[in-house]
């Protein structure tokens, strides 16, 4: 999971040269995103930007946007794992 409250760009590319070194031969990487009964659905806008849209509450979409970081950086790292992985 990326995109979680004290994400980085620095922490983003740890994570993907984990996946790479660890040996697996599946990965799978989604967006953190709060739900509904979950602490983070009510203290996320503390941690960043949260669209509350709920047709995008599935972790496929980037609804919380960690400070420090933009919607394109998330998705661009999210891309970069899977194209380093596989």
């Amino acid at each position: 999971m990326i995109g979680c409250p004290g994400e980085s760009k620095a922490s983003m590319e740890k994570t993907t040269r984990f996946i790479i070194k660890s040996g697996l031969k599946d990965s799978h990487v989604t967006f953190c995103t709060p739900m509904p009964g979950a602490e983070m659905f009510t203290t996320a806008g503390q941690y960043g930007e949260f669209e509350r849209d709920w047709r995008k509450l599935g972790f496929w979409d980037p609804v919380f946007i960690p400070k420090g970081l933009t919607e394109e950086e998330l998705i661009e790292s999210h891309r970069r794992m899977y194209r380093k992985f596989y």
